[in-house]
């Protein structure tokens, strides 16, 4: 080795080039295997950090769809405590004796004052000592109010009196019974009223047993609730060599206010016959208007004549029994408080109507459409 040589030191010098450049390569080769090394190791870093993070969530999640569940099964709990309680409540009230809270005596009183001096007779079932009770508390509230009370009164009835029944002489005194029906409904108990001429005073009340399905009114009601439950019988006759059918319709008053009079404004029948759209009024003439008298839970009823005549029974039952057949009924009524209600329903029939069936059971009512609305 001369280092005075100048082909060696040549020689030396391109070595050393060489052997730097292949460290250079290396420490470029190093380097890309540690940033390769890296990238791995954050990626598995990563891939661990993932898993953990889903477990976690995991974890998390069944946590709170096992608190979630827990909530909603307390939920379930509480809810079926509280309809318990509620239960509990309802028993309560169906079965305790009628009483005039002393908080409601003063507006009471307030209510009944506008009519003082009124004379009343209250009578109660003979043998009910609850329904006596209940009314001797309803004789001192009048007496309070400035009302001269007949009573309390003892008497047997040919029927079960359930509730309480608001009697008036007449029509002239509407006022004073809805005075007496708001009584009865701000104190949340049933009452109806009726219209009997024979009446000792203008107004009297009868109160009967406690009606156990039926305490349960309320002052924000609303007074109009009337429709037709069903059709009893369709009757044909015969007439003038052929045949008229007779409707025998019963309504229902489900509402909380008696309805004193219901006028039957249209009451049509349409059908097809003979390929032939024909539409006819049943009355007839305007003068046929029924004038119905209906009480709360009382059904009231009206025969309406099929003035058209029929050749045959036949025709007459083809047409009934076609669902292309439609009656149309329109009625107004009014209801204790004075409001005017209309009431519309178009119905056909539907059923079983071979000859074995009974009469009544033959003539379905099938309703199409019906409608109640305020005048």
């Amino acid at each position: 080795m001369n280092f005075s040589d100048p082909n060696f030191l040549t020689k030396l010098s391109s070595f050393i080039q060489v052997a730097a450049i292949t460290l250079v390569f290396l420490g470029g080769v190093f380097q890309a295997s540690k940033y390769f090394l890296d990238s791995r190791i954050n990626k598995i870093k990563n891939e661990i950090a993932k898993e953990e993070r889903l477990r976690a969530e995991e974890s998390v999640s069944e946590l709170q769809s096992t608190i979630s569940q827990q909530i909603q099964e307390m939920g379930k709990q509480s809810e079926k405590i509280e309809s318990q309680q509620k239960e509990i409540l309802g028993l309560e009230s169906k079965t305790s004796p009628r009483r005039i809270p002393e908080n409601k005596f003063s507006g009471l009183q307030n209510d009944l004052s506008k009519y003082k001096d009124e004379k009343i007779e209250i009578t109660s079932v003979s043998g009910d000592q609850e329904a006596f009770g209940f009314a001797s508390q309803l004789k001192t509230l009048f007496q309070l109010s400035g009302w001269h009370v007949d009573g309390v009164n003892q008497s047997v009835f040919t029927k079960p009196i359930n509730g309480s029944i608001i009697v008036m002489k007449d029509e002239g005194a509407k006022a004073k019974g809805y005075c007496l029906f708001h009584v009865f409904n701000s104190l949340g108990f049933y009452s109806t009223a009726t219209i009997h001429p024979k009446t000792k005073y203008n107004v009297g009340i009868v109160v009967g047993a406690k009606n156990l399905e039926k305490e349960d009114r309320s002052e924000d009601q609303d007074y109009g609730y009337f429709r037709i439950v069903k059709v009893e019988t369709v009757t044909l006759k015969p007439k003038d060599g052929g045949f008229i059918a007779e409707l025998h319709l019963v309504f229902k008053n489900l509402g909380p206010a008696p309805i004193f009079g219901l006028d039957i404004d249209i009451f049509e029948v349409s059908y097809i016959y003979n390929g032939a759209q024909i539409t006819f009024d049943l009355l007839d003439k305007s003068s046929s208007t029924k004038k119905l008298t209906v009480n709360t839970d009382e059904d009231g009823s009206a025969i309406i004549p099929w003035i058209k005549k029929s050749t045959s029974q036949e025709e007459f039952k083809e047409i009934l029994r076609n669902t292309n057949t439609s009656f149309r009924f329109k009625a107004s009524y009014l209801t204790f408080d004075d409001k005017k209600w209309g009431y519309e329903i178009v119905f056909n029939f539907q059923g079983d109507f071979s000859k074995e069936k009974g009469h009544s059971d033959r003539w379905q009512l099938n309703v199409l459409s019906e409608n109640l609305f305020e005048l």
